[in-house]
């Protein structure tokens, strides 16, 4: 069967977009503070989660996990004295 596989593996364009939501979110100045980015990020899967109940739950916190990966690994790889902090 070449759709619906039940030992398939599946990776949807929606963890990306999780990901860029939050390097977004991470990076933009209208930001204010860490607390209320994780807020708007975890109220915005939760939200999404009870509207579209089949949607991979696992799927969105890792494209999650891998937008602030992307944070940190973009945070160090600057010299000390150029690192900007980003604040949500």
């Amino acid at each position: 069967m070449l759709f619906g596989a039940n030992d398939a593996i599946y990776g949807g364009l929606s963890g990306v977009l999780y990901c860029l939501y939050v390097l977004d979110l991470h990076t933009s100045t209208a930001a204010d503070n860490l607390v209320r980015g994780l807020l708007v990020i975890g109220g915005t899967l939760v939200y999404n989660q009870v509207m579209v109940p089949q949607a991979s739950f696992i799927g969105h916190l890792a494209g999650i996990a891998v937008g602030y990966l992307f944070l940190a690994v973009f945070y160090f790889a600057r010299p000390r004295n150029q690192r900007q902090h980003y604040y949500c």
